[in-house]
């Protein structure tokens, strides 16, 4: 379902998923995941997620972005403090299906991300499956959720439960007015906007309130009531034939002996299952056989012919037995629709399912999250505001003093392994000495061309540990953070002459802020036109995983260069010596490598695949240009 990429380093793919979708992803320290509109917040998270989170994560952000794009947050305010409680849920369930179907409009890949969501929600039980001991309020806007999320947003993990509810609801109000309901649901599709979406949740409450006034009307009187009214109101006395015989009492009941025993034997002419000969087995309960559904069938018909009550007549208009007489004992009746529908619209009792889908996924969200240790937990780190760009001209000038002459044979290297043997060939503007004795023997193929592979383009990233252990005079007259600072100068220097290589610098943690990193060089910035910002002091612990992962992200915004580096400089041990091992791998299966370089120290060696020590501080410079001569030449593994 989920790359391993995906897994490991979801705070570089939940930024890099909000960049695509047009909203900015922040992982912050939030107490619930939410959104303002424009910034989608997300709790700080483990380094490495389950697939249950990961679909929570990217169904959430999909969503929210959804509602940023397309949905109007003062129509939604507005409806937030609605007292009606099924007119809120129905509002919020078709303004989640239309957001949702726009969504999918722009960004077709969320049809996927969204179903995977929704597998999940029913897998931990989120969506659950009706039972009749539910609120009539649960069953009936749930199979509304349930329904068109199953048929108009392809979501069919919900389709089952979908079908339960409508069975239930069926039999509280009666298939033709289910029939009717989901019609009217199903208009959701012209919905344009938030306020459609609440017009129509006004219109579904109408439309059962009109049911339920129906549903109080008295029945009207069957016609063989009304043929006893009128016999009793001629008298209740039957003409008797002039020789005093009563030949109508006699032959019904004596002339016709044979038939009365046949009577006996015989289902009496209503019986449900006898009353239509001529219909298939199990005909009337089939609803795909029902061709005169909606049809006249009382006196006081509901919009489509229906009785108010939900039974039948037992005759159409011409006199002949009602096609479905037989489902008429199986309708609810009025009564009892009318107490279903008043629980309805009274909206007691309803599901959480059926409530904001961002909302519930909020709490699903830190639920799950609340279960991993704080260690194991962290937010993506900021950058710390640089300051002007200004020039230290004193700076530049002891940089390029001990870093011209290692720069000129890094680049040399460099360009010598681009270089590849020359190809002898026939024709040309140089001629190849080596190759002259080809004449002798007719071989024409004496001149040469060289060819240079094209360099592969590079972002680097350099880190710089400035905690308060670098402040420490170690010996060499002055602290090790002073003598770094100009190092990485001077190695930013040399990085930026180099063809096809971009280069990035920070230092961590800003300021003592171990949640920051202070951003010292940009890609695309010239490190002596921002010397400046490298004059920073050393304080503060050692975020080593948090810069680690702001590094990432920096490189995760170069998507069109092919090689990713990372290079730290530290005089320590991480804060989080597992967590940092974490970020570490979770980087190199991103396809970024990260190297180490230890000041006066090895500590930090067991995290790092590629890692060097440097003990004597007058030549760090030397060593961190060292390092990356090796990097760079290096075959990628």
């Amino acid at each position: 379902m989920y790359s391993d990429t995906q897994l490991g380093a979801a705070h570089l793919v939940a930024a890099a998923l909000g960049r695509a979708l047009g909203i900015r992803v922040v992982i912050a320290n939030v107490p619930t995941a939410c959104t303002d509109g424009n910034t989608i917040y997300l709790p700080p998270l483990p380094v490495t997620v389950s697939t249950q989170l990961i679909a929570m994560l990217w169904g959430f952000i999909h969503h929210e972005a959804g509602h940023c794009r397309h949905s109007d947050f003062s129509v939604l305010q507005d409806l937030a403090s609605e007292q009606d409680a099924l007119l809120l849920n129905l509002a919020r369930v078709f303004e989640d299906i239309r957001m949702e179907r726009a969504h999918i409009a722009l960004y077709p890949g969320a049809h996927r991300i969204l179903c995977e969501l929704v597998e999940v929600l029913v897998k931990i039980g989120f969506f659950k499956p009706p039972d009749p001991d539910h609120s009539p309020a649960s069953l009936a806007v749930g199979l509304i959720l349930k329904s068109l999320r199953s048929s108009l947003l392809g979501q069919t993990a919900l389709s089952e439960q979908a079908q339960l509810h409508r069975e239930l609801v069926e039999q509280a109000l009666g298939r033709g007015s289910v029939i009717r309901l989901l019609a009217i649901c199903q208009e959701v599709c012209d919905a344009r906007s938030s306020e459609d979406a609440l017009n129509l949740a006004y219109r579904v409450r109408e439309y059962l309130e009109e049911e339920q006034k129906k549903a109080d009307e008295p029945p009207p009187p069957s016609p063989e009531a009304s043929k006893t009214s009128l016999d009793s109101a001629s008298g209740g006395s039957q003409q008797s034939d002039p020789n005093g015989s009563d030949d109508a009492d006699a032959s019904g009941q004596v002339g016709n002996a044979d038939d009365a025993d046949d009577s006996l034997s015989s289902p009496p002419a209503d019986d449900p299952e006898q009353s239509d000969s001529s219909q298939p087995p199990n005909a009337s309960n089939d609803p795909a056989s029902d061709p005169t559904d909606g049809q006249d069938r009382s006196s006081n018909p509901r919009p489509d012919g229906s009785p108010a009550d939900g039974s039948a007549s037992g005759a159409d208009d011409q006199g002949d037995p009602a096609p479905h007489a037989s489902s008429a004992s199986n309708d609810p009746s009025g009564s009892d629709v009318s107490e279903f529908l008043q629980s309805v619209l009274s909206g007691i009792d309803l599901s959480k399912e059926t409530q904001d889908l961002g909302e519930a996924l909020a709490e699903l969200i830190n639920q799950e999250v609340d279960q991993v240790d704080d260690t194991e937990r962290m937010v993506l780190p900021g950058t710390v505001p640089v300051g002007s760009a200004q020039r230290d001209a004193e700076a530049v000038h002891s940089a390029l003093q001990v870093s011209a002459k290692l720069s000129i044979q890094l680049k040399r290297q460099l360009e010598s392994e681009r270089r590849l043997p020359s190809i002898p060939r026939s024709s040309g503007r140089r001629v190849s000495r080596r190759h002259l004795h080809r004449v002798a023997f007719k071989d024409y193929r004496v001149f040469e061309r060289r060819v240079v592979q094209t360099a592969v383009n590079t972002s680097v990233v350099c880190l710089l540990d400035s905690s308060g252990s670098m402040a420490w005079d170690s010996g060499a007259g002055r602290p090790p953070i002073e003598i770094a600072r100009a190092a990485l100068l001077a190695t930013m220097m040399a990085l930026g002459s180099i063809k096809n290589l971009k280069a990035c610098a920070g230092a961590f943690p800003a300021r003592g802020d171990s949640e920051r990193v202070l951003l010292l060089a940009d890609f695309g910035e010239a490190a002596p036109n921002v010397s400046s910002r490298f004059a920073l002091n050393a304080a503060g612990g050692t975020p080593m995983a948090e810069a680690i992962l702001w590094g990432c992200q920096q490189l995760e915004s170069r998507p069109d260069d092919e090689r990713k580096i990372i290079f730290v400089a530290t005089d320590g041990q991480p804060d989080r010596p597992q967590l940092t091992a974490q970020v570490i791998h979770s980087a190199e299966r991103s396809g970024i490598e990260v190297y180490g370089l230890g000041i006066q120290t090895a500590a930090g060696r067991d995290l790092f695949r590629s890692f060097a020590e440097v003990h004597d501080l007058s030549r760090l410079c030397e060593a961190f240009l060292e390092v990356f001569q090796g990097v760079l030449t290096r075959q990628r593994a």
